[in-house]
């Protein structure tokens, strides 16, 4: 596997393709420069940007995109001021490595975990 940049979504395997889409609709692939393959399923990259909850959403719209299009996200650093970003395609079922909970997953996990009262 190359890890030369990819430049369009036609370079992409089917399950990069997925995560090809996500950075789309996140935050447009034109704020993102040098899209990388990690693997045949896999795509990363690295911004400089901070991203939140609320004011500026962007970890918010992260996670509800990951969760709709069954995506694995995982953040790290990569310098200062530098977010690296690891997209990988999954699957509804499967073993943990292999799955992710959709958005139905995700309401139902909010529910149960998280609205209890204080």
């Amino acid at each position: 596997m190359s890890n030369k940049p990819i430049a369009r979504r036609e370079d992409c395997s089917e399950r990069q393709a997925i995560c090809w889409d996500l950075i789309e609709r996140w935050c447009g692939i034109h704020n993102v420069q040098r899209i990388q393959p990690c693997s045949s399923e896999e795509l990363q990259f690295c911004m400089h940007t901070d991203i939140s909850t609320y004011d500026c959403d962007g970890l918010t719209r992260l996670v509800l995109l990951a969760h709709a299009m069954r995506v694995r996200v995982e953040l790290t650093g990569a310098g200062p001021n530098y977010l690296r970003v690891v997209l990988s395609a999954r699957e509804p079922e499967g073993t943990f490595s292999r799955r992710h909970p959709g958005l139905t997953d995700l309401a139902q996990m909010t529910e149960s975990e998280y609205t209890q009262t204080r």
